[in-house]
């Protein structure tokens, strides 16, 4: 017997995500994350995907809502690159700000929702 395939919902399942990594402290984005948000927003600028960002922070740390506020500047700095370089506002899902553990923390993903 196989089992049916369950149909993916193509607003909560990303087709492709893009990954920032930051220093725990990093509190702008290198020249080198900024290019890349640039040009992720370049190659989405004609398509009709949407966009939701997540940013992570390490709730463990010895000053969890500084790590916290640190996680929310960094992911409005993204969306203010993206909105700049031709994303319509109206392409952004959703903002989260999100407790991870030391590894996970201090990373903002970039996931793309195509309709």
């Amino acid at each position: 017997v196989v089992a049916p395939v369950a149909k993916v919902d193509s607003k909560t399942a990303p087709t492709t995500a893009s990954e920032l990594v930051f220093e725990p402290s990093q509190k702008d984005l290198t020249s080198e994350q900024e290019k890349n948000v640039k040009d992720l927003a370049l190659s989405l600028k004609d398509k009709s995907s949407n966009i939701k960002l997540k940013s992570f922070y390490d709730a463990t740390s010895s000053d969890a809502n500084l790590a916290r506020t640190i996680a929310f500047n960094r992911v409005l700095k993204v969306r203010n690159i993206l909105f700049a370089n031709g994303i319509d506002k109206s392409r952004l899902l959703d903002i989260e700000v999100l407790e991870g553990d030391a590894a996970k923390a201090h990373k903002i993903a970039i996931n793309i929702f195509q309709n």
